[in-house]
């Protein structure tokens, strides 16, 4: 073993050390093993096992052009996504022109897709896979590689630590969110890590299934919904916002029975996040002090039009006139006018009140 391949395991390997203990992140242990391995580009996945959709992603000189590509048409025909799905760490993978293909699919991913953007050769290792996710590491090249005993010997240097480098973070990860539950009170609060889509990645204890709540958000096929579109356009928005501009965003959410979310979203610490990037993490708080009857007994109660029991409704449970105008789509003067009629109809004078006089009914 010569001084420059001595060298460049042990800086790859300080990497994956820094990545496991949380210093560093996944992009960097990436561009490090990217060099140990003689790649042009490098990417780390993380699939969810039954779909193959990507849960997050950290590329290392990857062109935007091949990553549109990709996202938008050739992920549903990356044949190593649907190989890969089912095979255990330490799985060892490569294709490449030699290779032959004997699917459609595998045609259009290779022949298609990875040689028109100057991948001739492309390898690497399943470094993480338990019942619900696969995490691999891909090299991508120009040419491909012959292999040499120096080649093998960085291939298993790199698959070990980076193996026992994810496999620790996400333990830690996993320690640290289980040891919020136990602080929380399970009825009405709970932490999730999600990605940008909402899909539920990690759920302290379980802790969103213990909440006590009417269920208009709630989690459908590991994916956090709410019942009503308008609503769950809101929240998608949201995430979207956060991830992009890295600002930590407060929405209120009502529920089907009147009691009202409280929910916080950040980018999820990297402490939480496994090392990627593009997770958020969500406090949720389930706001009982809000509960109110729903529209339909306040506008049998009050003798309110069907617009004007949703605002009464949807402000007694904390929203601003200006959400409510949103989620109506109608005009802020025109949700103004509605609150108008209805301080008439109840004999109020301002929000606060009126939220006191329903609490009470």
């Amino acid at each position: 073993m010569g001084p420059s391949t001595t060298a460049a395991i042990h800086s790859a390997n300080d990497t994956m050390v820094a990545a496991g203990e949380g210093v560093a992140t996944w992009r960097e242990a990436a561009a490090h093993a990217a060099k140990l391995m003689h790649a042009d580009s490098a990417c780390i996945l993380w699939r969810d096992k039954h779909s193959r959709e990507v849960i997050a992603a950290e590329f290392v000189d990857v062109p935007e052009t091949a990553l549109a590509a990709y996202n938008t048409y050739y992920a549903d025909r990356d044949c190593l996504a649907r190989k890969l799905s089912h095979t255990p760490a330490g799985t060892r993978f490569i294709t490449n022109k030699v290779v032959s293909q004997h699917e459609v699919d595998d045609h259009e991913f290779v022949f298609d897709f990875l040689h028109p953007h100057g991948v001739q050769d492309l390898q690497g290792f399943v470094i993480y896979s338990d019942s619900r996710y696969v995490v691999s590491i891909s090299f991508l090249r120009e040419q491909i590689l012959q292999q040499t005993a120096d080649i093998t010997l960085r291939e298993k240097s790199l698959f070990f630590s980076i193996h026992q480098a994810f496999s620790s973070y996400s333990k830690r990860s996993q320690t640290e969110l289980h040891h919020i539950a136990t602080l929380l009170q399970p009825q009405t609060h709970c932490w999730l890590v999600v990605n940008e889509a909402g899909k539920l990645l990690q759920d302290s204890k379980r802790s969103f299934e213990q909440l006590n709540h009417g269920g208009s958000l709630h989690i459908h096929q590991q994916q956090l919904c709410h019942r009503l579109q308008t609503w769950q356009e809101r929240l998608q928005s949201s995430m979207t916002s956060v991830l992009k501009t890295g600002l930590t965003e407060l929405l209120l959410i009502p529920d089907d029975w009147g009691r009202s979310y409280r929910l916080h979203i950040s980018v999820a610490p990297e402490r939480y996040s496994y090392g990627f990037r593009q997770l958020l993490l969500l406090r949720l708080e389930c706001r009982s002090v809000f509960e109110v009857p729903s529209a339909e007994v306040l506008r049998e109660f009050f003798m309110l039009t069907p617009t004007e029991a949703q605002i009464c409704h949807y402000v007694v449970a904390g929203l601003t006139l200006k959400d409510v105008a949103e989620v109506l789509n109608i005009a802020p003067e025109t949700a103004r006018k509605h609150l108008a009629s209805i301080f008439k109809k109840t004999d109020c004078s301002r929000q606060s009140e009126l939220q006191r006089l329903v609490a009470s009914l």
